[in-house]
């Protein structure tokens, strides 16, 4: 997906955008690997694709309401967040860039993480506008 980033035309649904994408990725796969003998059928594929579209029509509200938990996140927390998710970072390069020891930074990110998802689930179930 980020090699097609710049395709992606903002203020449409990035959910959508993104199972697109992972859907001709999984068919080019399996085109790859039709010798193998166990494999779907394309219909299969697409067939499942709109499965996953139907299942989750709220994807892109979740996706603004952990926006606006991330903007309550501590600035050094927030940062270190933000380090950590950057295309092609690793747990291992944040530490490297901030001195910190890659253990102690696991268990951060793993706060930090269980913050934002109880941060998500309250206010997806208090049902605040976005």
């Amino acid at each position: 997906m980020w090699s097609k980033f710049d395709e992606f035309e903002k203020g449409s649904n990035f959910s959508a955008w993104a199972l697109r994408i992972a859907h001709f990725q999984v068919l080019n796969y399996y085109k790859t690997k039709k010798n193998n003998k166990l494999y779907f059928s394309e219909e299969t594929i697409h067939s499942l694709s709109q499965k996953i579209l139907s299942t989750n029509p709220n994807t892109d509200e979740r996706l603004n309401v952990l926006k606006k938990c991330i903007q309550k996140l501590h600035d050094h927390e927030r940062s270190l967040i933000e380090l950590r998710y950057e295309p092609g970072a690793t747990t291992k390069s944040v530490a490297h860039q901030t001195g910190k020891e890659v253990h102690s930074l696991y268990k951060l990110f793993n706060k930090i993480h269980a913050r934002l998802l109880l941060c998500v689930r309250r206010t997806l179930a208090e049902g605040e506008l976005i």
